[in-house]
């Protein structure tokens, strides 16, 4: 990369913490945009749109992992650290339903919604948690269930397996 050091003052403060790794995630609808599955780690469960639903508010389950595209996700940039996290089978983003502790994930068409924004925080273990942009509050397999079906809520974050999950390549 080029020396752009007015792209470096744009970055917030906390992005040069040791904490902090950066990446290139593929998207936008560009060849050779890249697909992911979220496990998460409690469970071993696949994220998933409640019965490969194609409509805005579905809801965004956990389910055994299966080779469906309503299972996989792609990560879009949204700027200043966040992505959008787009369901492949219907081109739909998650958005937390509101602010509140305990919303669900639903799917909703594309806005410019600060709810439709998700920051990725990697762990030392290779799990993420994404937490709203707009709430603060991370995704949350709904008190740590292990069933398929379990919705994915938002929470305070607390670094829990309930709320860290394996991004895999599909």
């Amino acid at each position: 990369m080029d020396d752009d050091t007015a792209a470096r003052d744009r970055l917030p403060a906390d992005a040069g913490g040791s904490g902090t790794r950066w990446e290139f995630v593929a998207g936008g609808g560009n060849p050779g945009t890249s697909y992911y599955n979220l496990v998460a780690q409690h469970s071993g469960k696949a994220f998933d749109i409640d019965a490969r639903s194609t409509a805005p508010g579905a809801r965004l389950i956990q389910w055994t992992v299966g080779s469906g595209t309503n299972q996989q996700f792609e990560f879009v940039d949204a700027g200043d650290g966040h992505v959008r996290i787009r369901a492949r089978h219907s081109g739909l983003l998650l958005q937390a339903a509101s602010d509140s502790t305990g919303a669900t994930i639903t799917q909703q068409p594309t806005s410019t919604s600060a709810s439709q924004q998700w920051r990725i925080v990697d762990h030392a273990d290779g799990t993420v948690s994404l937490t709203n942009r707009q709430s603060g509050l991370a995704m949350d397999v709904w008190e740590a269930s292990s069933a398929d079906g379990a919705r994915i809520s938002q929470w305070t974050y607390t670094g829990s397996s309930n709320q860290r999950f394996a991004r895999r390549a599909v």
